[in-house]
């Protein structure tokens, strides 16, 4: 039993501290949820106007005025339930590491402590490696203008959760390395008279590869730890996918956005690469579905406090709104319609920055210094793993460190 107990919690451990969010699901979308999005509520669609615009909205890439290259970004994630579990681990390893010499009463009362306080938690950490990216500055086209660029992306990500079974809590864990290659192409055409419309639209497309490796399971037994073969059920897969996005400038106040993700539902094909496996070399295919969001942005000139007081913000004051998974079959939003909703705000006072907002009905926050080369950037905020907002909130602290060179002179175009 001391054995068992012991194997729980150090595994458990040690998968968190390579880990990330989520009990196995169908296939995620190759996906990063940028800091800045996450703390102003995961709201981004109507913006997009850095490296962030290569998953939210290829589009938005034009509304960089001058290049910009990305050369380091890294980015670590840990849920507050990790910091419990390690607590908890900490606080007993006294009585797991001298389980022989309890009495029975303590030994139950140990086991009730695992049961009640180490489990049904989902608990880890993300590790995102070093990204690179490229946008070009726009190149006229008559009286319209093409961007275009280039990222390199990867992460790891590794869900550790334990639930109760019938005999001995059970592990469902759900491991991936993903790596992406995405190449933006968008073009803003300036002037919409043609359909008497005022303002600017841009369209953009992504183009991108995907590698993922990955190691799930949803259910290994307490008992079956200590003989179980994690490598086993590791597949490696690959696969093309497309994006596309859209945004329609009114004017310099707002801003509407839409992106569909995996626009003709990108195939990924895994084949299990571990050669002791029963399965090495079988094939299996799995579908990445279309992802629909729109997107609404606000950057008011002068923000009222009084009638007829106000200041003028300089365009340094943003307001977002963001709907997504609109085409989420297994959470329609007319079921979960709070769970797709984010909005939130960002201030510049330069070289402070200052965010927060609403991600699926859990506030966010999020504090930074962004200069011209070097940011270092902090947000903490919620996200709900179950099927309706409020039912199962992970609560997740984030850093960020990045390194940037470009220009963005919003006077020159």
């Amino acid at each position: 039993m001391k054995s068992k107990i012991t194997v729980l919690l150090v595994f458990a451990f040690v998968l968190t501290i390579n880990a990330a969010v989520s009990a196995a699901q169908p296939e995620k979308r190759a996906f990063i949820n940028g800091l800045r999005p996450m703390s102003m509520g995961g709201a981004f669609i109507a913006v997009a106007d850095d490296e962030n615009a290569f998953f939210y909205n290829p589009a938005a890439i034009t509304g960089r005025n001058g290049y910009s290259i990305q050369v380091l970004s890294i980015d670590a994630v840990l849920l507050t339930d990790t910091l419990d579990l390690y607590k908890f681990y900490k606080d007993n390893r006294k009585d797991i590491t001298k389980w022989s010499r309890l009495t029975q009463q303590q030994q139950t009362e140990l086991m009730n402590r695992v049961l009640n306080n180490a489990l049904d938690k989902p608990a880890g950490v993300l590790i995102s490696a070093p990204s690179v990216t490229f946008i070009n500055k726009p190149i006229a086209i008559k009286e319209n203008y093409l961007n275009f660029g280039g990222g390199l992306f990867s992460w790891i990500e590794t869900v550790a959760k334990f639930k109760r079974g019938a005999l001995f809590p059970c592990l469902y864990y759900n491991a991936q390395i993903t790596g992406i290659g995405i190449i933006p192409l968008a073009y803003k055409i300036t002037s919409l008279d043609a359909v008497k419309l005022h303002g600017t639209l841009s369209l953009g497309v992504n183009f991108k590869y995907m590698y993922r490796g990955k190691n799930c399971q949803v259910r290994v037994s307490l008992d079956e730890i200590q003989n179980y073969d994690f490598l086993n059920a590791f597949l490696e897969g690959t696969a093309f996918g497309m994006d596309f996005g859209a945004i329609y400038h009114l004017n310099t106040c707002w801003n509407f956005g839409l992106n569909v993700a995996d626009i003709f539902t990108t195939c990924v094909k895994y084949k299990n690469v571990y050669k002791d496996s029963r399965d090495y070399g079988q094939r299996l295919n799995e579908s990445i579905k279309l992802n629909l969001g729109v997107g609404l942005a606000y950057f008011p000139g002068k923000f009222y406090y009084w009638t007829d007081k106000y200041l003028n913000t300089n365009n340094n004051l943003m307001l977002v709104f963001d709907i997504t998974d609109l085409t989420g079959t297994e959470e329609r939003f007319i079921e979960s319609p709070f769970k797709k909703i984010h909005f939130g705000a960002e201030c510049k006072l330069s070289p402070f920055v200052i965010r927060m907002g609403f991600n699926s009905g859990y506030p966010t926050v999020g504090l930074g210094v962004v200069t011209k080369i070097v940011n270092l950037e902090y947000a903490f905020y919620g996200e709900e793993q179950g099927n309706y907002a409020g039912q199962k909130p992970s609560w997740i602290h984030r850093m960020q460190l990045s390194v940037k060179f470009g220009n963005n002179d919003k006077s020159k175009k």
